[in-house]
């Protein structure tokens, strides 16, 4: 996905996997997402590295996903650690245990790239500095950070698609109980870079 125009208030996501933890920061509402990604494939590190991707509600519930915001953070410090993990699009993945702060980092993993873009402003998310690199519990856990809660509303359900010519279609989809807005995306592949088209509380 592509970032939003108008960025809210950085979040992170920490999300807890079979094999290893990732903890994200929010550009566009709760679903927009920076990530260092590493899947384990015959070994640790092997994975898509810094991209942006989508927190939905089936990833949030099956992950048991935790979101957190940094107390002490002023717009502009936020703002900046968005611009600081922005800027890390398309480095690699490496679960190599480290401190690294540098925008000039090689490759990151997934709370070390969170705790950076906030050490860069002036604002320490480590809570135990004994231990190798920075672990998603660290985050959690500091006394700068907070859980929000979130309420899962559900996914709307396409009922059907018309095309009224080669350049237009209208889509239908099931009404979600507790929902009041729906924002459309588009993009021109599944894998392809999604763009808000509109938002609109119909169906």
């Amino acid at each position: 996905g592509s970032v939003a125009e108008k960025k809210a208030a950085p979040e992170r996501a920490l999300r807890k996997a079979r094999y290893i933890m990732n903890v994200n920061i929010t550009i566009n509402g709760d679903i927009r997402l920076v990530e260092a990604i590493g899947y384990i494939s015959g070994s640790i590190g092997d994975g898509d590295g810094v991209c942006r991707s989508v927190l939905d509600d089936d990833r949030y519930v099956n992950h048991d996903g935790t979101l957190l915001r940094v107390t002490s953070a002023d717009s502009t410090q936020k703002s900046n650690a968005v611009s600081f993990c922005v800027g890390q699009i398309g480095k690699g993945y490496s679960l190599d245990l480290g401190h690294d702060t540098s925008t000039s980092e090689a490759d990151w993993y997934c709370s070390e790239l969170v705790w950076a873009a906030y050490k860069a402003q002036g604002i320490e998310l480590e809570t135990n500095s004994t231990l190798p690199g920075i672990t998603p519990h660290e985050l959690r856990d500091s006394t700068l950070t907070y859980a929000r809660t979130v309420t899962i509303v559900g996914r709307p359900i396409i009922s059907h698609i018309s095309t009224g010519s080669s350049t237009s279609a209208t889509i239908y989809w099931s009404s979600v109980s507790g929902a009041t807005t729906y924002y459309v995306y588009r993009a021109t592949s599944i894998s392809g870079t999604y763009s808000l088209v509109t938002t609109t509380s119909n169906t």
